[in-house]
């Protein structure tokens, strides 16, 4: 083995590994990671798991952290009975550099973004620390950790440790190094006795402060997003004053927006959370959560033959959010739970992580919903969050927050005429689905506040693309030349003879006819692909544990890998190429590297479906990546925007905006601009956060008008025009006409009827896209002795101007007619029965039917892809 001399006592560069992952890892990972990190050992091969895993622990082995659990028995009083009495002889800490000021809150957590850090020093890594007073009281209980990318040490707490200040102040840090640390630990459970004396860092403390956090006079607002959650707050000066004193300069802005941030694994900070929540532990009906990226992470680091359990595109549960799921552990321990409980951990985690970094208490709630769910979402909200002021009368859709930002940058920036209309067309593409809005707004100013004048209605959408969509395209290339290099073969094409297949003028073939036949031949190669490295885990449901986790595996690995060539691709303009290897490759100019974690992959060979040792070499440049990406892309913009290029509407919009992470991509600025042409598009192809300024334009948009609305800053009207529904809804007459009863994108003809003999109990409706694609069937039943005798006038009464009084007036006596009208708000129909008998009319339940049902929407995580 090799040591390097670190004077500076700086993190060393090489890896280190935990025992409870190593415990997680096969024996072939064992011997790579050896191989990986240059642990020579004569008889390596033949070394069994247990061998293997004191291997690397002994040579690149991190330190388990022994520390102190909250909840143990009288282990608090033991503890202070042995600092008490102790004799310490402090160690020189100049070199720590430690913080003079310590403050805590009660009730929550102290972590990587309070920022107390000190110095690394390797010997406090995962300690116990201490704050003591005058008479070595403890007042507080503190740790030293580690986070992944960052060189320091942060002195952090958990909230279940209650701090306490002293009569006199006058406090000192203990940092106690390993040996003493863990003395403490086992005197805290009740497992030993520690020496008379020992060595630890003594630091004098300035202050150190309980805290006690303040409701926060502003909402909360949250974007809960399909691929990435975010959240944030306006600070006013206010409100920052009461905790300026007890937070670090710089973390907090002053009258301003301020964004919840999270730490990635790998050290970066984003201001968004991945919509991911993944499964650790079940005891019971108790389950350990992971949440966004460690939930990815989890799920990355997951070995063959572990029940990994992560759960990806919850949002689109609230179309059905009374349903269960089985949540798995690495145990195998498995616990049904309702979507809506799932959901609720996720939003939960948000606001806690939100209260600690703003240092506050949240009563006030508010929650965007996407424009054409908003009672679906406002009723899974309520279920959820009912001990919060949800503000329900205040929140409004994804496209008014979009468009409130776009209203606050013309203010900023003066550019607006004075009480004129604007008309604004707003095209959302997240990672789901894609969303077209459009609005007219007017901004008048008057001598205490603006007034600011919203008509917004929805114009069309697509429930199938969205990010999502864009990252399965790159996960198809990657399975493909993945799959044609480990059976060479086989009669799957390679990347370039599959690019040089899109080498014609997508544009116009998508115009002529459509998007199946450009993709046809990369699905063929996907398919054939399948035999090779199988994805679909759905299929291997009954078959053994160890084959189904293999192809689970498969997925979410190579589902990954994609989302990291798509997230590098766009993020960065200089890259003209991406490998991805499990190699360590000679660097080429502009090419970047991302490294495929080895022993992952899993592929059909003559011995059966065995492991690989890594994901074979594979090249991707940007011209395989935007060929594939063109005509979904233009297909969007032909679809939603060539209508109202068509009908000569899209000259009005002084505004057109493209918002959502998939935006960024250049593709979309130039399908637009093939109907708007010099259209000034804002996308940007900046790094880290800046990258993530059109998600965030949702979050702003609402936390700019919550700001507005309570300092008296905007008096802000909103009205909705009835949305254009981008679906068709039809059924058959008796005679095999095709009666249509929801007409595509007209918001004036969203009903109709349909009559049957009274003998039938069931009627069949069609649900087609607006471009007559078939999507559904809806099969609505219908038991005549529940129905009710009934006036017209109790019809009225109930349902309005849904039923009118000449259609009911022509139910012929034996008839049944099924009266269907469009539902917007739960994104909808619904169906009456009534029927005429006997000259009597008789009325039948209503029922509530989603457009949008999870048996013909697309799903990347449904196991068949």
């Amino acid at each position: 083995m090799k040591y390097t001399l670190n004077p500076k006592n700086r993190r060393p560069k090489y890896a280190s590994y935990r025992l409870e992952e190593l415990l997680s890892m096969t024996t072939l990972q064992l011997l790579d990671i050896c191989r990986q990190e240059n642990i020579i050992h004569a008889a390596l091969n033949k070394l069994d798991r247990e061998e293997l895993i004191h291997l690397v622990m002994t040579f690149r082995g991190a330190r388990e952290r022994f520390l102190l659990k909250p909840n143990i028995p009288e282990g608090e009083e033991r503890l202070q009975k042995v600092i008490s009495k102790i004799r310490i002889f402090p160690k020189d800490y100049a070199k720590l550099n430690p913080p003079s000021k310590i403050s805590v809150f009660n009730d929550m957590e102290t972590g990587f973004f309070d920022d107390y850090r000190i110095n690394y020093e390797p010997e406090l890594e995962g300690t116990n620390a201490f704050v003591l007073d005058k008479d070595n009281q403890i007042c507080a209980i503190l740790r030293v950790v580690s986070y992944p990318g960052h060189e320091d040490l942060f002195i952090t707490r958990l909230k279940e440790f209650k701090p306490k200040e002293a009569r006199v102040h006058d406090y000192r840090l203990l940092l106690c190094p390993h040996k003493f640390s863990d003395e403490l630990t086992s005197v805290y459970e009740g497992d030993s006795q520690p020496g008379s004396e020992a060595q630890a860092y003594i630091i004098p403390l300035l202050s150190f402060e309980v805290c006690e956090a303040k409701e926060a006079q502003m909402p909360l607002a949250i974007d809960f997003g399909t691929s990435n959650t975010s959240a944030g707050i306006y600070l006013s000066k206010t409100a920052y004053s009461s905790i300026e004193r007890n937070i670090k300069p710089g973390r907090l802005s002053a009258d301003s927006i301020n964004y919840l941030q999270f730490l990635a694994p790998d050290g970066q900070v984003f201001p968004v959370l991945p919509t991911v929540i993944g499964v650790e532990r079940i005891e019971g009906d108790k389950v350990t959560w992971s949440y966004g990226f460690a939930a990815d992470e989890m799920m990355n680091r997951g070995y063959m033959g572990q029940g990994m359990c992560a759960f990806y595109d919850i949002k689109r549960w609230a179309a059905n959010f009374e349903e269960t799921e089985t949540l798995i552990d690495g145990e195998g321990n498995q616990l049904k739970m309702q979507r809506k409980e799932i959901i609720k951990a996720y939003l939960s985690y948000i606001i806690s992580s939100a209260e600690q970094m703003f240092k506050c208490r949240f009563k006030k709630l508010f929650l965007s919903y996407p424009v054409k769910q908003r009672d679906r979402f406002i009723t899974l909200y309520r279920e959820m969050f009912g001990q919060y002021d949800l503000m329900e009368t205040e929140m409004f859709d994804e496209g008014i927050a979009v468009l409130y930002s776009i209203i606050g940058d013309c203010i900023d920036s003066k550019q607006y005429v004075e009480n004129a209309d604007i008309h604004t067309l707003i095209l959302d593409c997240g990672g789901g689905t894609t969303d077209q809005t459009s609005a007219v707004f007017r901004v008048t100013t008057g001598s205490s506040a603006y007034t600011i004048d919203i008509m917004s209605a929805y114009e069309n959408g697509d429930t199938d693309f969205g990010g999502n969509n864009l990252t399965y395209r790159i996960m198809q290339l990657l399975k493909i030349e993945a799959a044609k290099q480990l059976a060479p073969n086989s009669a799957i094409k390679g990347l370039a003879e599959i690019a040089a297949g899109f080498s014609f003028d997508q544009y116009r073939t998508v115009d002529e006819t459509g998007t199946v036949e450009i993709y046809r031949e990369l699905n063929d190669m996907y398919e054939q692909a399948e035999s090779i490295i199988p994805t679909r885990y759905r299929d291997y449901e009954y078959s053994g544990r160890d084959e189904y986790y293999k192809v689970y595996n498969n997925y979410y690995y190579l589902f990954s890998l994609a989302e990291s060539v798509k997230k590098a691709f766009f993020a960065n303009a200089q890259v003209l190429r991406i490998v991805v290897s499990s190699e360590n490759l000679a660097p080429q100019p502009d090419t970047l590297y991302i490294k495929a974690r080895r022993w992952k992959l899993a592929a059909n060979t003559k011995n059966g479906l065995m492991l690989q040792k890594g994901m074979p070499d594979v090249s991707i440049n940007t011209h395989q990546v935007c060929a594939v990406f063109q005509a979904d892309i233009y297909d969007i913009f032909r679809r939603f925007i060539g209508r109202l290029y068509n009908e000569n509407q899209l000259g009005k919009y002084k505004i057109v905006k493209l918002t959502g992470q998939s935006c960024k991509i250049g593709l979309f600025r130039d399908s637009l601009k093939e109907y708007v042409p010099g259209a000034k598009i804002s996308q940007g192809r900046g790094i880290l956060a800046e990258s993530y300024m059109l998600k965030l334009a949702c979050l702003d948009g609402a936390i700019r008008y919550l700001r507005d609305k309570t300092l008296g800053l905007a008096k802000v009207n909103i009205k909705y025009e009835s949305p254009a529904l981008p679906y068709i809804l039809t059924a058959k007459a008796h005679s095999g006409e095709t009666v249509t009863l929801i007409h595509p994108l007209n918001p004036n003809r969203v009903s109709g009827s349909v009559a049957r003999h009274l003998s039938a109990s069931e009627v069949e409706f069609t649900l087609s896209d607006a471009s007559g694609n078939e999507k559904h069937k809806f099969v609505v039943t219908s038991n005549h002795e529940t129905f009710s005798k009934v006036t017209y006038d109790r019809i009225e009464e109930i349902y309005g101007k849904h039923i009118i009084q000449d259609e009911t007036d022509q139910i012929e006596n034996g008839e049944i007619r099924y009266f269907v009208w469009a539902d917007p708000g739960e994104w909808g129909f619904t169906t009456v029965p009534i029927l005429r008998n006997d000259e009597e009319l008789s009325m039948g339940q209503s029922q509530l039917r989603s457009f949008e049902d999870e048996s013909w929407m697309i799903n990347y995580f449904d196991g068949l892809h």
